[in-house]
């Protein structure tokens, strides 16, 4: 495990290579799979600027290197090339569309939309689109079922399986 949640960062990391779970778990046990980071991704920012602990776990999925760096370091660096500071708005924009879309799904009511809007939110960030408009998305079905679910509502890995069924 790379981060705890509820750690306290003074750095942020850069994913260089390999591929990182980000989880989020409840007080009752329940984990959900919030997303993977990919290399060239970034970590730990809202932690580290606005000094507050880190909101979930996250795991080496594949073997993986990060590069991290300190807030110095990095305010330097965002005053030394201002593009790099635009970079992370947009970054941290995707992030924040990513989490209101998060949120939609789990006030939607149906386990159907819920997987619908999952599907949909997880092969636009992780898939491997073809040309023919496919898009393959590498992932089992326990992580899907912890994508979907939620602590208020945890569903079992059959339950999801019939709702994917029922978008057919």
């Amino acid at each position: 495990m790379l981060v705890r949640q509820g750690d306290e960062l003074d750095q942020v990391s850069l994913c260089l290579s390999g591929s990182f779970r980000v989880m989020i778990n409840s007080a009752d046990g329940q984990d959900m799979l919030l997303r993977f980071l990919e290399p060239g991704e970034l970590f730990g920012l809202p932690s580290m600027f606005a000094g507050v602990a880190f909101p979930t776990d996250v795991i080496c999925e594949r073997d993986g290197e990060t590069l991290s760096v300190s807030k110095m370091a990095l305010e330097k660096l965002l005053v030394d090339r201002p593009i790099l500071a635009i970079r992370l708005i947009e970054s941290l924009s995707i992030r924040v569309a990513e989490l209101f879309s998060l949120i939609e799904a789990t006030l939607l009511q149906t386990l159907r939309q819920r997987v619908h809007l999952r599907l949909i939110v997880l092969a636009n960030i992780h898939g491997d689109r073809f040309s023919d408009g496919s898009v393959r998305l590498s992932l089992s079905q326990q992580d899907f079922a912890r994508a979907v679910s939620y602590h208020f509502a945890p569903r079992t890995s059959p339950q999801i399986n019939k709702g994917v069924a029922s978008l057919s």
